[in-house]
């Protein structure tokens, strides 16, 4: 603040000794001027400092807590590949108000093919540490790209290097909200009729509220057969904790490093790992939240009166949300490696991602045979969307596929 004044006010100060049609020795008309400009000029830096203080105090505390996005990429496939080079076109705008946003990129394998569009320029790495599954690490402004030493622990292991690396270099405290992402999901989607100062981040944070420490785009109700169950568990592909959620989490464990996704017990990545981030908010007596609009946003998923949530199934597969799939706009990333959602998000990615490099969205030529449909009565009568969704035949071929099994087995 003192160097902004003295930017404005020193020029004033002296101008007298510069300018002979200005000296302060000329006249005390010209002193008695120069001081009123002075104050004046005081006056208003001071006003306009406190009026952009009152304007950052004034907003919603969702818009202004520093936020750390920790971005896992495993290069496995196309799917996780496309899904990274999206998040990179729509995921990394700084936040229109000002609000502190870091991205860590943290990655798993040799290669990343996306990883040449996230830095302008080349940047030089430093080793290490690698006793923290640190193999090398650069930064640039709000973005850091994080390489670790070995492909394990899945993607909560992956969020665990980003969080103690940040420790280790002592950044870790700045940071009010944590968002965690792993490169299955597809997004971020957000509707067009958001407001101008409004970030994907915020359909997270505007959800921490009163007890809730942690916000996830999907849960499931486990059941009580289900060795992670009962109760609701946050599927780990994209969620969000505050701190006192990450300081339970870690004090919890769920993000020690583990090596076996379908074993049981404590080295279980899914069990003692995923399951365990829902799992710890209810034994350190918090609530969560999630994005779904199937449930309300007054639930106490604490109580176990809530615990058969969509009958106990999986929501974040293709037709099990309720008889339909999640909606990108609903949960803002949806799991596309199991491709859900899966004509919305690939005609939505497209729009998007041509918005980007400067296009309307708006080209196109006449079809006249869809036009003709459409004005149709035909177009207008029952269509057969729903039995897109029918898992009958699924279902059928899944029982057929688990009894040829068991007869090969005995």
């Amino acid at each position: 603040m003192s160097t902004t004044w003295a930017g404005h006010v020193w020029p004033l100060l002296t101008l007298s000794n510069r300018s002979p049609l200005l000296s302060s020795r000329k006249s005390p008309t010209h002193r008695n001027a120069i001081a009123l400009c002075t104050v004046t000029v005081l006056c208003c830096i001071f006003l306009s400092v406190c009026l952009r203080g009152l304007s950052y105090s004034s907003r919603p505390e969702y818009k202004q807590g520093s936020i750390l996005i920790s971005y896992a990429y495993y290069e496995k496939d196309a799917i996780q590949r496309s899904n990274f080079e999206l998040f990179l076109k729509l995921g990394t705008d700084l936040s229109p108000t000002g609000q502190h946003i870091h991205w860590n990129f943290v990655i798993s394998t040799e290669t990343c093919s996306p990883c040449r569009n996230i830095f302008t320029k080349a940047s030089a790495y430093t080793q290490g540490p690698e006793h923290l599954g640190v193999r090398k690490a650069t930064t640039q402004g709000s973005r850091t790209l994080i390489y670790r030493t070995e492909n394990t622990g899945m993607d909560i292991a992956s969020h665990n290097v980003s969080f103690s690396y940040l420790q280790h270099i002592g950044r870790l405290r700045l940071f009010r909200y944590f968002i965690m992402i792993n490169s299955s999901a597809k997004g971020p989607f957000q509707p067009a009729y958001m407001p101008p100062d409004w970030h994907w981040t915020h359909a997270y944070i505007v959800r921490f509220k009163g007890d809730i420490h942690a916000v996830a785009s999907s849960m499931v109700c486990l059941p009580t057969e289900d060795e992670g169950g009962p109760g609701p568990r946050i599927e780990s592909w994209a969620y969000a904790v505050d701190q006192l959620g990450l300081r339970a989490l870690q004090e919890s464990g769920a993000y020690n490093m583990r090596t076996c996704k379908g074993c049981k017990g404590r080295d279980s990545i899914i069990l003692s790992g995923e399951y365990s981030i829902g799992l710890t908010m209810i034994r350190f007596g918090y609530n969560m939240a999630t994005l779904m609009l199937k449930y309300s946003q007054d639930v106490d998923w604490r109580d176990p009166i809530h615990w058969k949530c969509n009958d106990n199934v999986h929501p974040s597969r293709h037709g099990t949300y309720d008889g339909i799939s999640l909606n990108p706009f609903e949960t803002v990333f949806v799991k596309s490696t199991w491709h859900v959602a899966e004509p919305y998000t690939r005609r939505y990615a497209g729009w998007l991602s041509r918005h980007r490099q400067g296009m309307s969205g708006t080209e196109g030529t006449t079809n006249q045979l869809l036009y003709k449909f459409a004005i149709s009565e035909f177009a207008q009568g029952h269509n057969k969307l729903a039995e897109g969704y029918n898992l009958s035949s699924a279902i059928s071929q899944w029982q057929a596929h688990e009894e040829s099994i068991s007869i090969k087995m005995v």
